[in-house]
């Protein structure tokens, strides 16, 4: 029985390769794998088969009792609920890496994890005091890699400190910018698209 499951890692905004993953076969293959522990979710670039595959994971979460990492976990849909349903249903879990936006709320249920130990943010939007918030509650992490992301600044002092007892803290590049190139503004709190 597999206990290691690692979808692609990313596909493009090109619909060929969209048709190379499907959501059932994800479904179809979570419910065959009880004793899974590390889950590489795919990258979409689509709204649609992001909420999709959140959604699937959602509701495929509480038969993962030994789930411990998941990769590439996209925060734009369904965040909230899936990190809920880890805290509640998969007491060993120990890894994960997130990308898009980590925002005050999604930041306090990374902190509700006891056993996390790996968190990697890297190039994401992640407002300061949700990794305060991090820093302060998640008491075993050994690696927490925020380099390149937007929301806080790579020398702040106070996060700096917070992240002391970090055996691998990475905030390389990271910049506190109201502004960012794709399009994104900060407003210190939360992330807004600009049309």
């Amino acid at each position: 029985m597999a206990t290691d499951v690692v979808f692609s890692e990313e596909y493009s905004s090109d619909k060929t390769l969209q048709r190379l993953f499907s959501v059932s076969t994800m479904e179809y293959v979570l419910e065959r794998c009880p004793m899974l522990k590390t889950l590489g979710m795919p990258i979409f670039k689509i709204a649609s088969l992001v909420k999709e595959t959140n959604k699937c994971l959602l509701d495929m979460i509480s038969k993962l009792k030994h789930l411990e990492s998941i990769k590439t976990l996209n925060t734009e849909m369904y965040i909230k609920k899936i990190l809920i349903q880890i805290h509640t249903h998969c007491q060993g879990f120990q890894s994960l890496t997130a990308w898009n936006f980590i925002n005050r709320d999604i930041a306090s249920l990374i902190a509700l994890l006891p056993n996390i130990k790996h968190l990697v943010l890297r190039d994401c939007f992640v407002a300061r005091d949700g990794l305060i918030q991090i820093l302060s509650s998640c008491r075993k992490l050994e690696l927490l890699d925020a380099a390149n992301c937007v929301g806080f600044d790579a020398d702040d002092a106070v996060i700096l400190a917070l992240a002391s007892y970090v055996k691998i803290f990475k905030s390389e590049g990271s910049t506190l910018s109201d502004k960012d190139p794709s399009g994104y503004q900060f407003d210190g709190v939360n992330y807004y698209v600009r049309f």
